[in-house]
This record gives structure tokens, C-alpha cells and sequence, in this order.
């Protein structure tokens, strides 16, 4: 038995060893950070809470947790301009409680290029929301879709 303890002792140590060489080869890649966007006015949303998705245009959405046209959150859209620069759009702005309010999580596309996503608080039970947000006469020289 003896063996047997030292071959998962040597497989423990690989594994470690392994991760290690991965984790410090990433960790000195050297990276250059650039703002894309500055949230601040109140009206583009303050406060995202969660990751971005990118559309096959290259479109990045995210959400806000507070912020937009009531203060109850946004979903955002950031579409490369010309000239190196990002134009932030907002897609939704969240405020009436029954299409919820505090839009807390990421956002996930559907096949169809339907935005869906949940929000904390709002709805019938104010327990939150899941919604859907749908293009509205996308064209083909946009960008992006509008969203309602």
C-alpha cells in the first residue's frame, strides 16, 4: 500500500506543479487597460454589477444596477465608433416595477438575437423579474437593434 500513496502523492504534486507553471505564465503576461466607458451622468446608468456579452458585431450589452430614466437600472449597449472610441447606448431603462427594477446579473442572447435577463427586485410579487428584451426593426446599416 505504501505505493499506492506515494503515486497519488506524485499525481497531487504534478497537478500543483502544473497549475503553478499555467498561473505564473498568465499572471506575467503584461496587459493594457483601456477605458471603453465612464458611468457617471445618472441617465447612462450607474453601478454594473456583472459581466458583458458581445453580439456577432461586436456590440457589448451589460447591465446597471442603478441608474436610467428612474434610477431603477439600465441595460446598455457600447458599439465601437469610428476613430478607436465606444458610443454607450441605453437599451432599457428599467422603472415602471412590473418590468422590474435593479437589474442584477448578466445578460444571455438567444439565437434570434433576443436579450434575456433578471432583475432583483419588481414585478407582480416585487420578488423580481425575468425579461426579455427584442429587437425592434433591426436593420442591416445599424450598428446595433433597438431594443424596447
Amino acid at each position: 500500500m505504501p505505493g499506492k500513496g506515494l503515486c497519488i502523492g506524485l499525481r497531487a504534486l504534478a497537478i500543483f506543479a502544473v497549475s503553478l507553471l499555467l498561473t505564473s505564465s498568465w499572471a506575467a503576461t503584461d496587459w493594457n487597460e483601456k477605458v471603453l466607458h465612464n458611468f457617471g451622468s445618472g441617465a447612462d446608468g450607474n453601478y454594473p454589477p456583472a459581466g458583458l456579452i458581445r453580439d456577432a458585431a461586436g456590440n457589448l450589452y451589460g447591465t446597471t444596477l442603478y441608474g436610467g430614466a428612474h434610477n431603477y437600472g439600465t441595460v446598455f449597449e457600447l458599439s465601437a465608433s469610428a476613430g478607436g472610441g465606444w458610443t454607450e447606448t441605453v437599451s432599457h431603462s428599467f422603472g415602471n416595477g412590473v418590468d422590474g427594477v435593479f437589474p442584477f446579473a448578466g445578460l444571455t442572447f438567444d439565437a434570434a438575437g433576443d436579450l434575456y435577463g433578471t432583475t432583483y427586485l419588481g414585478g407582480t410579487y416585487d420578488e423580481g423579474t425575468v425579461f426579455e428584451l427584442t429587437p425592434v426593426n433591426p436593420c442591416a446599416t445599424c450598428s446595433h437593434a433597438n431594443l424596447r
